[in-house]
């Protein structure tokens, strides 16, 4: 079983007995986020983002040549 965020397990007054988890993940609001952190996570996954701002024709026509090109891939 994979929990992606931890589960808690409580008694009947509330009081946390055990904590599940693979990975002790919380949850953070964007607003928790650092501008710092959200730079380095755009520039890893699209360095062109700033650029298209989500719709990517390049890279959508290289997507699709690679399909061609080889259908069996997974793409992603």
């Amino acid at each position: 079983m994979v929990f992606s965020q931890a589960t808690v397990i409580t008694d009947k007054n509330g009081e946390e007995l055990y904590k599940l988890f693979e990975e002790n993940r919380q949850y953070v609001a964007y607003s928790g986020i650092s501008l710092n952190m959200v730079n380095a996570i755009v520039a890893i996954e699209d360095q062109r983002y700033r650029e298209h701002n989500g719709f990517d024709p390049m890279g959508l026509l290289r997507a699709a040549i690679a399909k061609v090109f080889n259908p069996s891939s997974r793409l992603g």
